[in-house]
């Protein structure tokens, strides 16, 4: 599959990567491509797909319930998490480190 949408596919962006154009929900698709995802399982390909811009073909790779994040979404969360709460960490190191170095006296 990856071999011939490098060699095949007009759509440069997705055919540099195999062909694989991320996860998405039925939802978010026109309901011919959402139709012809529905009938095949994990691994399988779709029928030639007419679409507006072209002729599309897809192969299924995995299915997720909805609400839950595929690995790449948890990892992002779990990547950004990490980088507020090492940054939170410093933020508190600075600023410790700022009282302790100024003297502030307020009179009135």
């Amino acid at each position: 599959f990856e071999d011939m949408v490098v060699r095949h596919s007009s759509d440069r962006r997705s055919a540099s990567r195999g062909g694989q154009i991320g996860t998405f929900a039925l939802t978010d698709v026109t309901p011919e491509v959402a139709e012809a995802l529905e009938g095949i399982e994990p691994g399988g390909i779709t029928a030639v797909v007419p679409a507006p811009d072209g002729y599309h073909i897809f192969r299924l790779i995995a299915r997720y319930e909805e609400g839950k994040p595929t690995i790449e979404e948890a990892e992002a969360e779990i990547r950004q998490a990490a980088a507020q709460q090492k940054q939170q960490q410093v933020y508190e190191k600075y600023v410790a480190k700022l009282k302790n170095e100024i003297f502030v006296d307020i009179r009135l």
